[in-house]
């Protein structure tokens, strides 16, 4: 690999460095049990929940009940 190349990805890796190295931790410390599941579940859990509620359908049905409640904050904070 030549170094513009090596550059070039590591300019293009480096922002998600931060992110991954967090959501590491995060499963770390919920998986070592050093954080409880009531307080803050791993993120393997919310990704599960997250594709149960797609393959569901009820993810449209949360949706637009939270879409609804922005608006009408919006709404409701604009006037």
């Amino acid at each position: 690999m030549s170094r513009a190349t090596s550059s070039t990805l590591t300019q293009r890796l480096a922002p998600w460095a931060l992110p991954v190295l967090l959501l590491a931790a995060w499963q770390l410390a919920v998986s070592a049990g050093w954080l409880s599941t009531r307080i803050l579940p791993a993120p393997s859990a919310v990704v599960s929940a997250g594709v149960e509620l797609v393959r569901s359908g009820e993810i449209w049905t949360h949706l637009a009940i939270s879409g609804w409640r922005a608006g009408l904050g919006f709404l409701i904070g604009g006037s």
